[in-house]
């Protein structure tokens, strides 16, 4: 038998229309009530199929990403492992995915075209154009029709957080905590101190000790493009390299972008003249690469306001993490809480702490009227003024 995950159960959800797999308390965010002639992308999945029966031939990862790792399943039962309230946490799920366009049973546009034609196959052509392949589904899914982790993994990402709504929207560092177990820190690229020493120290650590999220126009109006760059959405640093001319660059990725839609332009970017045929072969690019650009460090200081900087400490024995939870009565005015932690360092060694709540995304609706904040004090002991330093809220 396949398996079918009772905790998290999309299909029986859908046709019994409660939608708790897809929306919270607070928001409707995908309306399941609607009218099932409705086209429209945010009215809801119309739909619910096992992976087998929307893939011709369903994989899991067919080259890189570590594909040797992974065994793909045979009775619809993955795992996923996230990081969660300072813990790892397994989320496992089975293969049902929802589809934009409802069953052949049920009313459709499409559908009724359909019968319009008078052939004896109509059913069979209906499931195929419209239920079968990776641009079927309802949310993410992958570029290759056959592969499948993107859509199992976002499901599994939402059952983590209670449902596919509780996914809208959020910060960069949010998403890059959840899955490498890190600690993300905001930056403002006006505020770096010594580019230098980011670019020596940090940059060109990516991938091994920090990874990188970047925007633009969040803190002003800032929704449009600037030489190509969309502000109000993430872009991901995914390489820096230092080329033999001098020159420092860093390689993006725009997640959500198509062709050069929301790609750097300007100089370093397809088709400029900074970049002759013979470099890309030295920084290992494709021209016409779907949403991956090359832009130097100078221009992406000078066109990125935010910086989402994740530390990394998975396979890092240099690190020690340790954690503990505690409940405190807080009062509905601003105070101070006297819980008091004390750290004996025995030798010097850079040390990281980190103050925090409980990831609110899985209790969404359930909040009360005051949005709690926290903040701490750091000071040597007997010396409570003296080499006083005190956390600060990002803006």
């Amino acid at each position: 038998m396949r398996y079918r995950d009772a905790d998290f159960d999309i299909d029986w959800d859908l046709k019994v229309k409660r939608g708790h797999c897809l929306n919270n308390l607070k928001i409707t965010k995908f309306d399941i009530h609607g009218n099932v002639f409705s086209t429209s992308a945010s009215s809801g999945p119309k739909s619910i199929k096992r992976v087998h029966e929307i893939i011709d031939k369903p994989t899991f990862l067919a080259d890189g990403v570590s594909a040797a790792d992974v065994k793909q399943g045979r009775i619809g039962i993955y795992g996923f492992v996230f990081h969660r309230d300072g813990e790892w946490m397994i989320s496992i799920i089975d293969d049902k995915l929802y589809l934009r366009s409802p069953d052949w049973d049920s009313p459709s546009v499409q559908r009724h075209l359909l019968e319009q034609i008078d052939r004896e196959d109509n059913e069979t052509e209906y499931r195929k154009t419209y239920q079968t392949g990776s641009q079927s589904l309802f949310f993410a899914q992958c570029r290759d029709q056959n592969k499948t982790w993107v859509p199992l993994l976002e499901k599994a990402y939402a059952k983590a957080h209670g449902d596919y709504a509780a996914l809208q929207g959020g910060w960069i560092g949010e998403g890059l905590e959840d899955v490498t177990g890190g600690v993300t820190t905001e930056l403002l690229t006006s505020d770096i101190l010594d580019t230098d020493e980011f670019w020596t120290n940090e940059i060109l650590k990516v991938n091994k000790e920090f990874l990188f999220g970047c925007s633009t126009g969040i803190l002003g109006s800032g929704f449009g493009t600037r030489d190509g760059i969309t502000g109000g959405h993430a872009y991901v640093v995914i390489d820096a390299r230092e080329i033999p001319a001098g020159q420092r660059l860093t390689r993006f990725r725009n997640p959500w972008g198509k062709g050069k839609k929301g790609n750097w332009q300007g100089a370093w970017s397809d088709g400029s003249k900074e970049l002759p045929p013979e470099i890309p072969l030295e920084l290992n690019h494709k021209f016409g690469s779907d949403s991956v650009f090359w832009i130097s460090y100078k221009d992406l200081l000078r066109k990125y306001q935010h910086f989402d900087r994740t530390r990394l400490f998975m396979d890092n024995p240099d690190w020690r993490i340790s954690h503990k939870w505690m409940s405190v009565e807080v009062s509905c005015r601003k105070a101070q809480i006297e819980q008091n932690f004390r750290i004996v360092l025995k030798k010097e060694t850079p040390v990281l702490m980190v103050l925090s709540q409980l990831d609110d995304r899985f209790f969404t609706g359930l909040r009360g009227q005051y949005k709690i904040r926290l903040q701490f004090r750091l000071h040597e002991v007997d010396s409570l003024e003296e080499h006083d330093y005190r956390s600060a809220q990002p803006w």
